[in-house]
């Protein structure tokens, strides 16, 4: 087998720019997932507070939610 240290660093240089895109992808999709969960934290406090019947509906919400851990 040739060595070729040209080839292996375009290879690395592939893979740190794919790398790079996946952890931007990733940082965003973090976000969107606060931001839900942070609004579904609200619609069950607020039905806690002014609508017994959206409770229900509310405590669904937070069943995924890892900012609330008991309903």
């Amino acid at each position: 087998m040739e060595k070729n240290p040209e080839k292996a660093y375009q290879i690395v240089d592939k893979w740190q720019e794919y790398l790079k895109k996946q952890s931007k992808r990733l940082a965003s999709s973090r976000r969107v997932k606060k931001r839900e969960q942070i609004e579904a934290l609200m619609n069950f406090i607020d039905a806690k507070i002014n609508d017994e019947n959206k409770l229900k509906n509310a405590k669904l919400q937070l069943i995924n939610c890892q900012l609330y851990s008991v309903a």
